[in-house]
Order: structure tokens, then sequence, then C-alpha cells
């Protein structure tokens, strides 16, 4: 599961953290084992790296079946999760409260990883609406390619590195060549 946890004040974590372990009930009792991150070493206030925390959350991220979002706060890190999960072909789920869904991200609600958006108005019915909808969800298949996603991203981010190099090399040996007649050059 994903959601905020940094930034916010005590009774904001109390009230998120609370909706969390409402997702992670109904992921069990729809047959998945959950995954609670402000449970986990990497919560706000360990002395984990950042680099560390990456690396768990993106391993959790790509090698879970479904990722459930909780979408009803803001937050940096959930949309980084739900673009990890797109990479890696596997679907998402978002959920919030129904007097916030307005003011969610249209970035996060378009993203061909979302498979369901959930508006929920109490924990009872959150519960609920997550067994059915992850059953369902669950029981589909993964994206398309979802290794191959992967590869593809990898792939890709080899062949801009390689591309700026080249780039680098071509405004460097420019320089050295000096200006052209009739043009002035301008210093990059």
């Amino acid at each position: 599961m994903s959601g905020a946890l940094s930034g916010l004040s005590g009774p904001e974590f109390a009230r998120v953290t609370a909706i969390y372990d409402r997702i992670a009930e109904a992921a069990e009792e729809a047959g998945l084992r959950a995954y609670r991150p402000h449970r986990s070493p990497t919560a706000p206030g360990s002395q984990m790296e950042p680099a560390v925390v990456w690396r768990t959350d993106f391993a959790r991220v790509t090698g879970a079946d479904l990722v459930v979002a909780y979408v009803g706060v803001p937050a940096f890190g959930v949309g980084s999760e739900i673009e990890m999960a797109r990479t890696a072909g596997v679907p998402v789920m978002l959920v919030c409260e129904a007097d916030r869904l307005a003011q969610v991200s249209r970035l996060a609600l378009g993203s061909p990883a979302v498979k369901r958006v959930l508006a929920f108005e109490n924990h009872a019915e959150l519960w609920h609406l997550l067994v059915d909808a992850i059953r369902s969800v669950h029981a589909s298949p993964k994206l398309s390619g979802s290794h191959s996603s992967v590869e593809r991203l990898a792939t890709d981010v080899v062949t801009s590195a390689k591309d700026k190099a080249r780039r680098k090399r071509s405004r460097a040996e420019r320089r050295r060549a000096g200006p052209k007649p009739g043009l002035v050059g301008l210093l990059a």
C-alpha cells in the first residue's frame, strides 16, 4: 500500500494510518498480504538512509501484485510509487474520501496503471468497497509486459545517458573548433 507519511501533524498521521490499517485489513481479507509502510523500517523517524528507503520501496512496489494508494493527502512519494508500479506493470487502485476526490491530482487519476478509483464516506464502507475491488483487480492479469516494461525503462535510461554523453562530446568538439565565420559564439 502507498500513502502519505512525511510531514504530517500527529493527529493527521494517526488519521491516515488508521485508513492504511483498514486498507491492509481489507487486502488480507481478499487474500493478499499487505505491506504497511507506516509500520516498516522505512517509516519517517527511522535512521534509514534515503537511498535505502527508495530501494526498499521500489522493490516492494515492483514486486507487488497490486498497489493500493491512498490519495486523500498529497504526497510526492505516492506519485512516485504509482509511476514505479506503472513501469513494472503492477495495477494500482486509488482510494480517497469522497469529499477529497476533487483535489486529487489528475496526473495520478490518469495514470494507465490505475484500474480503479474508490471514493468512500467512512471506514466501514472503505473496507467493503476494497475487499470486492481487490478481489476483482487481483484476479486480472498484471499489466502487459511487466518485466519488459522495467527492462525498457532501464534501456531508455541507459540510451538517454549515452545520448547525453554524445551531445556533451559534440559541444566540446564545437568549442575547440571555435565559432563559425559570420556567427556569434554563445557560451554553453
